[in-house]
């Protein structure tokens, strides 16, 4: 009921135009007669209230609710109980009666909850609180109890970065190996399990998330019987995807799938019997969306990449390698974390990564290379190189390398297994001039008794590189900042210098193509450079598309469309991928491709045609051209009748009792609320209606009203109540018993 004490807070108007029964609110379309409210419970709050969370909390069998009360610091229990008088609230002139049949208690909390979850961690019977507290880095456990102690006892858990906004937070209480709380983070997903009252929980972190996560979401959206992970973003500064997608599988979950949401706001994830659908809101425009996610054939060439994250601090100037370090066959890939002095190792096990343990290594290392089941790491800090061996799923603490020139190393490459390694040193020379340039000198393995020879340059080089020859010899080329590499034929017997034209770029990325060519990637084009014999000339330029082209790095690559593609040029620049035969860029990709440091193409799985591999400072991106990959299908679309509408949430629930799942969107722009009848076409718009006056935003900028929706059975009659926060007012409408719904 309404009490006749309920007025006005200053010039907030709730319209009894709820309390009539649906027939007669306007419908648009062919309104359903089931959708009506036979009520309008109105609780007081002493602010803008949220987050909120529902459950029964008493353990009565009663559904109840509890409300962040930000102004008060305080949680607001609001508990059914059919024998309550309500309560009358008296402030600033205004009176509010909390309705009868709900009690209410108010817990303080020490700082601020973003989000609030719910389940019983110590298996008492009783639902336990859990807040997520991100001014404080923590989430709080708030006991459940069957007296007054109830919430008053709490376990803090310290975390790091936790995100912000109230769907942060999941609570997985039907994992069979126990209850497991799931927080966003900006450095990922933080996963604690094993919460006792007084034990020491397990936390693990699913490292790898866009900028400024905001939600959460667990269910099967593809349908293959296992939950997957989704996170949502609302920026896109570190890639143009905000969608990311952890598969489930029989192991756990998968790498990670980046997904795209264009202008794009995620209301939430609704269940139907044809799958799964993401529920979009448009940013721009009045447009509702439901998308399916779904694994085929799609017309892009590059399907989404898979995302292996590595460090939420970044792994520096860190370098990979790829090689068989395990002798399975397959193509491992190790990964040097110069930031923390970590090998970082994937382990390729049927042509799916899985990631090794990290193991220490040299400091500050420069340059890593697999050879002959090792991995080698050199590190001026060391002042030399390390050889590391696989040791159960990491390495061992690398050895030092004897040599004796191996303390004035720069850098170790190599080709195969097969071949000796090369080397380049600094020669120290006590009697050079300080005008004279330094020298430096590239050795074939042994270093002791090897073929040598120097070279000298005003800078000291930045990288080497090793590159088989179509005619058996071998290709060393010297990376020098600021100058025109230089390149080398190392021979049975000498290595000779090879005469370089002025036209191959200086300070470019140097990588081997087809057919012992070699590509040099700068700015916005790539040159394909030939050599034969002593001499190396440029055969032709493939410039990239557009006017703020960057490319970093071109790779040969085989595809699986007929064999064009002869290599992908990477662009930091315009954060795409192009695709180049050998008359220029026929194709370009969107995809995070701004931060890649290096690139590599290589067959993962043996089917004979390559994935391509991308290191960033924060994960390894693997892109499979011959998978399956993922598509989002937009299914379900409703163009709002006013322009100015936006939809801003969500909330799914059987709301006329017909077995199929309802929505009711919230248009925070215009406060108004729509309710979508799910049957054969989705979902069919079936009513409309304002919440209030919009008096109340005359002067100043709008706020966005109702803030939050929830779709719970309030009262025990079997049928779904709805429930806003609207400015200070926790507002429930009950589903009307008598319609005649079932």
């Amino acid at each position: 009921m309404i009490h006749p004490e309920l007025t006005p807070l200053r010039g907030l108007l709730l319209m009894a135009l709820l309390l009539l029964p649906a027939a007669q609110m306007s419908p648009l379309g062919a309104a359903d007669g089931a959708f009506g409210f036979s009520d309008l419970l109105v609780f007081r709050l002493s602010s803008a209230g949220g987050p909120w969370h529902s459950t029964d909390l008493d353990a009565d069998g009663d559904q109840d609710l509890v409300v962040w009360d930000s102004n008060r610091g305080e949680l607001i229990l609001l508990l059914r109980d059919p024998e309550v008088v309500g309560f009358t609230h008296r402030e600033g002139g205004n009176t509010l009666v909390d309705p009868d049949g709900w009690s209410r208690i108010s817990i303080p909390v020490r700082t601020d909850v973003e989000a609030l979850g719910s389940g019983d961690l110590d298996a008492d019977g009783y639902p336990d609180l859990i807040l997520c507290c991100p001014d404080a880095n923590r989430i709080e456990i708030r006991w459940g109890a069957a007296d007054s102690s109830r919430f008053r006892t709490e376990l803090r858990i310290r975390l790091r970065e936790i995100a912000r906004g109230d769907q942060t937070l999941d609570i997985d209480t039907g994992n069979p190996e126990g209850p497991v709380i799931r927080v966003l983070s900006k450095e990922g997903i933080h996963e604690i399990r094993d919460v006792s009252r007084d034990g020491v929980p397990d936390i693990e972190t699913l490292t790898g998330t866009a900028a400024n996560p905001i939600s959460i979401h667990r269910a099967d959206i593809d349908g293959d019987g296992h939950e997957d992970l989704l996170t949502f973003s609302t920026a896109a500064t570190d890639r143009l995807h905000p969608l990311r997608l952890r598969p489930g599988t029989v192991l756990g979950w998968g790498a990670e799938i980046l997904l795209e949401a264009e202008d794009a706001r995620l209301l939430g994830v609704a269940p139907t019997a044809e799958g799964t659908l993401l529920m979009m809101s448009d940013r721009s425009r009045p447009v509702l969306r439901g998308v399916r996610l779904e694994r085929g054939r799609g017309r892009q060439l590059l399907p989404n990449p898979d995302v292996y994250p590595l460090s939420p601090e970044g792994i520096g100037a860190g370098d990979f390698a790829v090689g068989d370090i395990d002798g399975d066959g397959d193509p491992d890939i190790v990964i040097s974390d110069r930031k923390s002095s970590l090998l970082r190792p994937f382990w390729n096990e049927g042509g799916s990564l899985r990631a090794g343990v990290k193991s220490p290594t040299l400091k500050q290392p420069r340059s890593i290379l697999i050879h002959r089941g090792q991995v080698i790491v050199t590190s001026p800090e060391e002042g030399g190189a390390g050889s590391s061996v696989p040791q159960k799923s990491g390495f061992s603490f690398p050895a030092l390398i004897d040599g004796d020139e191996i303390d004035s190393l720069i850098g170790i490459a190599g080709t195969d297994d097969d071949s000796p390694l090369v080397s380049l040193h600094v020669v120290k020379d006590p009697d050079r001039s300080s005008r004279s340039k330094p020298t430096y000198r590239l050795i074939e393995w042994p270093i002791v008794g090897g073929h040598s020879i120097l070279l000298k340059s005003d800078r000291e080089p930045s990288a080497l590189h090793l590159f088989p020859d179509s005619d058996g010899t071998r290709i060393a080329v010297v990376e020098i900042p600021f100058e025109t590499p230089r390149f080398f034929r190392i021979g049975d017997k000498q290595i000779d210098p090879i005469q370089i034209p002025a036209t191959v770029e200086s300070g470019g990325s140097v990588q081997a193509g087809a057919d012992g060519q070699l590509l040099i990637a700068r700015e916005g084009r790539c040159r394909i450079i030939s050599v034969d014999k002593s001499e190396a000339r440029v055969l032709r330029q493939i410039d990239a598309p557009g006017g703020s082209a960057r490319v970093v790095q071109a790779i040969p690559v085989h595809l699986d469309d007929g064999g064009r593609a002869q290599m992908v040029l990477v662009d930091a620049g315009q954060h795409l991928l192009h695709l180049c035969d050998e008359t220029g860029v026929y194709a370009s990709v969107e995809g995070p491709y701004q931060k890649v440091k290096r690139a590599r193409t290589i067959d993962l799985d043996g089917d004979g045609f390559d994935e391509i591999l991308l290191l960033g400072e924060r994960s390894l991106l693997v892109i499979r051209p011959t998978q399956l990959e993922w598509t989002a299908t937009e299914v379900f679309t409703r163009r709002h009748e006013e322009e100015n509408g936006r939809s801003t949430a969500l909330a799914l629930g059987d709301l006329n009792d017909d077995g199929i799942t309802d929505l009711i969107v919230v248009d925070g722009v215009r406060s108004e609320l729509e309710i979508f009848a799910g049957g054969n076409n989705l979902f069919s718009s079936a009513l409309r209606f304002p919440v209030f006056e919009k008096k109340l935003f005359r002067g100043g900028g709008r706020a966005i009203e109702p803030r939050r929706v929830m779709v719970r059975d309030f009262d025990g009659d079997g049928l779904q109540d709805v429930a806003i926060l609207v400015h200070d007012r926790l507002i429930i409408y009950p589903q009307d018993s008598t319609g005649g719904v079932r």
